[in-house]
């Protein structure tokens, strides 16, 4: 009995680690020019962002799944881009800024 209340009571403090983690992601554009397409990825799914202006910011904030690195990809004088950063993992929420500069990105987690 005593074994049962403690294993119940394990899984009720762990459960909300292993749920999914809402991230808060800042995208800015400091390329000097348009950039177009960008999209977020967690491995499993992927947010469409669209178009970000030059010194406009967008916001992301979604529920992660899995672990890992998130990836953005982008847009930029017609050739396509792709970067990871800000780590996650189950219980752990993202909360940073991407800063891209064109052809590369700047992460601050």
């Amino acid at each position: 009995m005593k074994l049962r209340i403690i294993t119940i009571a394990v899984l009720v403090l762990l459960g909300p680690a292993c749920q999914d983690q809402r991230s808060a992601l800042s995208i800015i554009n400091s390329s000097g020019d348009k950039i177009s397409n960008v999209q977020i990825s967690d491995r499993e799914r992927s947010w469409l962002l669209g178009s970000i202006k030059y010194k406009e910011k967008k916001r992301f904030s979604e529920k992660l799944k899995g672990e890992g690195g998130l990836y953005v990809t982008w847009v930029y004088k017609n050739r396509k881009y792709k970067d990871i950063g800000c780590y996650y993992t189950s219980g752990i929420n993202v909360d940073g800024t991407v800063f891209i500069y064109g052809k590369s990105a700047e992460w601050r987690c």
